[in-house]
């Protein structure tokens, strides 16, 4: 499918999740985007929890808006830097994993 598009909020870059859970009882997840400030996630049908020995595949939309879009496009034309898009997994509250990622811009 497509990598980016061009939404009322800016670009969104679409992208695939799988998490494994390998304990014997239920996960509850979030995702949230730790950087850049004003970026934001829209879940694709993604469930918010893992079933005990369950794994889990889904998409999301990561959309940043105009501004820091226009501000990125001064550093490279054709994506944001690897490490400026930063996100967070967390469960019951505590930090699981950290992932860095690029953002592909039209």
């Amino acid at each position: 499918g497509t990598t980016w598009t061009k939404t009322a909020d800016g670009v969104a870059n679409f992208y695939q999740l799988n998490i494994i859970n390998k304990q014997a009882a239920a996960v509850p997840y979030a995702l949230a985007v730790l950087s850049p400030a004003g970026a934001r996630i829209t879940p694709l049908g993604l469930p918010t929890r893992v079933e005990a020995g369950e794994s889990m595949k889904g998409r999301f939309l990561i959309t940043i808006p105009p501004t820091v879009e226009t501000a990125e496009r001064e550093h490279s034309k054709h994506s944001i830097p690897e490490g400026d898009i930063v996100l967070g997994i967390t469960s019951n509250g505590a930090v699981l994993k950290q992932v860095r990622t690029e953002l592909i811009l039209p």
